[in-house]
């Protein structure tokens, strides 16, 4: 029987290897309904808002969002929201399109006052795309923004419930001015744990 080099030995080795944390994956995929009993609970949610903000000049903008929240423990957890609203304006005789695409995650905290009410906390953070449409030619910019927010979840069934919520927009900017604006909210919320 020849030698063996070192790298056959090698390859050998680590296929070996190779097979082993195959058959640990696979009895992990096969475990995982076990571990799925004790999911945190996840609310998803999606609903109409209204946006007053700076950057459609202190109009109202109407629009949607959806967001998912995930419960790390009893009282915190983590949000992620998507949203856009637009504003069709009149400048001049020209109609132009406004519209405000925003984009955040970050810690929530909540609490249920008896069965029916889940008030709520949170600060996001991320990015929002202003866009501006007019006659064919378009403008976009996207900005950092801060966005605190309290609502309530009213829960009519164990699993389903209507969310109502205000948030605070805060984009500030290079030269420190800034923008800032007031987003209301309303919508249903599910409970898929």
């Amino acid at each position: 029987m020849p030698n063996k080099t070192k790298g056959q030995v090698y390859l050998k080795s680590r296929s070996f290897y190779l097979r082993i944390l195959h058959v640990i994956g696979c009895v992990m995929f096969l475990c995982a309904p076990a571990f799925c009993e004790d999911l945190p609970p996840v609310k998803v949610s999606v609903g109409y808002s209204v946006l007053r903000d700076d950057t459609v000049g202190r109009k109202n903008s109407s629009g949607w969002l959806a967001s998912v929240s995930g419960d790390l423990n009893r009282w915190f957890g983590l949000t992620g929201e998507v949203g856009d609203n637009v504003a069709p304006r009149s400048v001049f005789g020209t109609d132009t399109h406004l519209g405000v695409s925003s984009f955040f995650g970050g810690p929530h905290v909540t609490t249920n006052i008896g069965r029916h009410a889940s008030p709520f906390a949170h600060l996001l953070v991320g990015a929002v795309r202003t866009t501006s449409k007019t006659n064919g030619f378009s403008a976009s910019d996207v900005d950092y923004a801060i966005q605190p927010g309290v609502g309530m979840d009213w829960w009519l069934k164990p699993n389903i419930g209507i969310r109502v919520g205000g948030d605070y927009r805060r984009i500030p900017t290079q030269e420190f001015t800034g923008s800032s604006g007031f987003r209301f909210q309303i919508g249903i919320v599910v409970d898929i744990s």
